[in-house]
């Protein structure tokens, strides 16, 4: 089983804090010939690292049930695609994709094999803010007693169209072992094309997608 590196949780736009252990730390030789020696051998087993190489991109949509009619919605689902709301949908419905994965612990044990997770995190009652415009009022009866304020949500309905797809909130990045040894390699083998890879990892990721090419 691959083990997987956490990244801390970061929002948006804010470079990512990646913790290495002491065993992943490269010692240099005092000799320049077992220096290059090295670097040629990391450089191959990057290459066979990287023939390997799965990239898993999971959503997790959070409602924390605050917003009237929310109150029932599920606090933490995982999604293999992007969640979004839908056409005749209402003002209660959660924030959903079309692919859950039940069992969110199961779900990431399942994609230890990927040597890149990216877990992006949605927000319900958020986005439901975002489209607030979007949604019609329909019709409701006449009773006697009224219709509880709770029961409100229910009749703002979207019946034209889905929504845009949601935007995530922050991101969580899992880094494998492999992969992290793979970087390393690379960049000790090509200092100048990897400076500080791991300073800066956000979407699109291109120090990975350059070292692929690179390879």
């Amino acid at each position: 089983m691959t083990s997987a590196k956490n990244i801390r949780k970061r929002p948006r736009g804010q470079t990512p804090h990646i913790e290495c252990s002491p065993e992943e730390t490269h010692s240099a030789s005092s000799s320049p010939q077992k220096r290059l020696h090295m670097q040629r051998a990391n450089s191959q087993e990057a290459r066979n690292l990287y023939s390997s190489t799965m990239v898993s991109v999971l959503h997790r949509a959070r409602c924390r049930g605050q917003a009237n009619g929310h109150t029932s919605h599920a606090k933490d689902t995982v999604y293999q695609n992007v969640p979004r709301l839908f056409k005749e949908d209402s003002k209660a419905s959660s924030l959903r994709g079309k692919a859950p994965l039940t069992g969110f612990g199961r779900s990431v044990e399942s994609y230890r094999s990927a040597n890149l997770t990216i877990l992006r995190l949605y927000d319900c009652e958020l986005f439901h803010k975002d489209v607030e415009d979007r949604f019609t009022r329909t019709p409701s009866p006449c009773l006697d007693p009224p219709i509880p304020k709770d029961l409100w949500p229910y009749f703002d309905v979207l019946d034209d169209d889905d929504t845009e797809l949601a935007t995530s909130t922050s991101e969580d990045i899992r880094i494998s072992k492999q992969l992290r040894q793979a970087m390393e390699a690379l960049a000790n083998a090509e200092p100048k094309l990897f400076p500080g890879w791991d300073e800066e990892l956000r979407p699109p990721y291109v120090q990975i997608h350059h070292a692929s090419s690179f390879i």
